[in-house]
């Protein structure tokens, strides 16, 4: 019983509830045509925890290291040739399982209501079973056919703190299936939130395939610009993602054959931030501009070990390291930052004025040193490829730049929402307990 609570604590935020009218039932052609016992879901439900779990942990770099401590005062310091480095940081991506950690979690979800089976004493397939865990009230069922599985659970409470009380409803929704001898998973969240009399809901969808296309999109119902939609697509090998919140226009495009990532904000129409990154952990070069004051801001960023002509670097701890060649100081007026444990983390960067951005700065022969690997023919076409395509991204995911009508598009691609009449019953179980 313990451990069951905490797992429900664990998930309380962000896993909760959901109940489908009968319309909604058999939204993917889903037909309960056999009575399973408990013991034969639980048997299905591990099944799918153990094959989510298991493939997302082969795909998780499980590998960690602490960073050296190096003392606080710049007296006390550490230097390094450049061959005494340990190697460069590098993550591989797994382009057949994009987001392991996603998958990881959701399978930890499953987990929950494994545990949750055990609880329900007089368990009948697809009947509504109620349990309380310490002030949650949790009332979900199960069915199942073949290797289609059908979960609906609804997670009620309240609380008073400091910040005031808030009563909720949270709907969890879980269809998985076979298709091909691959994996579907499906999930979404609809949550009703009453804090200090003011009412939020917000609805969100989950699709994970072992194909390895994934989908993310939600909506906050009660704002009619809070939305948000992503997709990485396994065949192109990219993912797009764009949001959109009051005035805030934000687009993110990852192109994994190309090692590149790009970021897009707008604020009232205007670029707020344009970031592209050559490479997606420890980046060979980024390039970001901001405006948050009104104020341009432009900063070229380096790896480090991808510069030649250097040969010691000196690091400290909470300033910047100083990097030499042949015991003459460079990049002074460069800030340089180095985290060194089995591997090696190290940029350096310069913010500029944009007509300051020209080949021999990007090149870095200015200070004596070479960087071959981006050409300012290549950073000047990333800098402008989200201004310049984002709209044809939108497209071919189907939507555009109207943001009532994206808004409309997303609620239309959702299968099923939570049974709002069941979620005010559970509302008004809460004001009278």
């Amino acid at each position: 019983m313990k451990k069951i609570a905490i797992l429900l604590m664990l998930f309380l935020g962000t896993l909760i509830i959901s109940g489908c009218k009968d319309t909604n039932r058999d939204a993917f052609g889903f037909i309960n045509t056999t009575i399973q016992t408990k013991e034969e879901i639980k048997e299905k439900l591990a099944f799918y925890i153990d094959r989510m779990l298991s493939s997302a942990e082969l795909n998780l770099n499980v590998t960690t290291s602490s960073d050296n401590l190096f003392l606080a005062t710049e007296a006390d310091s550490d230097t390094y040739t450049r061959d005494e480095l340990p190697p460069k940081k590098t993550n591989h991506v797994n382009l057949d399982m994009i987001d392991p950690m996603t998958v990881k979690r959701e399978g930890e979800r499953l987990e929950l209501y494994l545990s949750s089976l055990d609880l329900c004493e007089e368990f009948v397939e697809d009947v509504f079973c109620k349990i309380t865990i310490e002030d949650t009230n949790i009332l979900y069922k199960v069915r199942n056919e073949g290797h289609q599985l059908f979960i609906e659970a609804y997670h009620s409470s309240s609380f008073i703190n400091d910040a005031g009380s808030m009563d909720y409803v949270t709907a969890s929704i879980i269809y998985i299936d076979m298709i091909d001898d691959q994996m579907r998973y499906e999930r979404i969240l609809d949550t009703k939130r009453i804090r200090n009399d003011i009412e939020d809901r917000s609805i969100s969808y989950h699709l994970y395939q072992e194909s390895g296309d994934l989908i993310n999109f939600g909506v906050n119902l009660l704002l009619n610009k809070d939305y948000f939609y992503q997709k990485y697509d396994r065949a192109t090998e990219t993912t797009f993602q764009f949001s959109n919140t009051e005035g805030d226009l934000n687009f993110k495009y990852n192109d994994y054959p190309n090692d590149i990532l790009y970021l897009l904000n707008f604020i009232d129409d205007k670029v707020s931030t344009n970031l592209v990154s050559f490479g997606f952990s420890n980046a060979v070069l980024r390039y970001n501009y901001s405006n948050p004051t009104g104020v341009p801001r432009y900063e070229l960023r380096w790896n480090l070990l991808d510069i030649s002509g250097w040969d010691k670097v000196v690091v400290f701890d909470r300033v910047p390291a100083h990097v030499y060649n042949q015991d003459l100081e460079v990049l002074e007026d460069f800030t340089t930052e180095v985290t060194i444990s089995d591997v090696t983390s190290a940029e350096t960067y310069i913010r500029v004025a944009k007509e300051d951005i020209t080949e021999n700065l990007l090149n870095l022969s200015l200070y004596g040193l070479s960087f071959n690997q981006i050409t300012i023919e290549e950073l000047n076409q990333g800098i402008t490829y989200l201004e310049d395509n984002h709209e044809n991204l939108l497209k071919e995911h189907g939507f555009s730049l109207n943001i009532d009508r994206n808004r409309s598009k997303l609620l239309d691609l959702f299968p099923y929402l939570a049974d709002q009449d069941l979620v005010e019953e559970l509302f008004e179980q809460l004001k009278n307990e």
